[in-house]
């Protein structure tokens, strides 16, 4: 969770699946079904739209994944629909 004046990051709004797990573990999950590996050391960006004032609007998330050398490993388009349904697509 990262607050800053009104604005919210909660990793419990992505990649839900019933778990505890960390969301770079999760992530992890996701990218393994598809057959791609997650290195411990792997660099991970996201662009996504926060929480404004507790509230969340975000139809669609994009995780860069990539070596730590800055070689490209995947991308993840998180897509959500109104009812909290998470759809990935690698």
């Amino acid at each position: 969770q990262w607050p800053f004046m009104g604005y919210g990051f909660y990793e419990t709004d992505h990649f839900p699946d019933g778990s505890a797990d960390p969301l770079r573990v999760r992530l992890g999950r996701v990218l393994a079904q598809a057959g791609v590996s997650l290195p411990q050391d792997a660099r991970i960006r996201v662009v996504t739209q926060c929480r404004l004032l507790g509230y969340g609007f975000n139809p669609v998330c994009f995780w860069f994944c990539e070596t730590r050398h800055g070689e490209p490993l995947a991308v993840v388009a998180e897509v959500q629909n109104t009812f909290r349904e998470v759809k990935p697509y690698v």
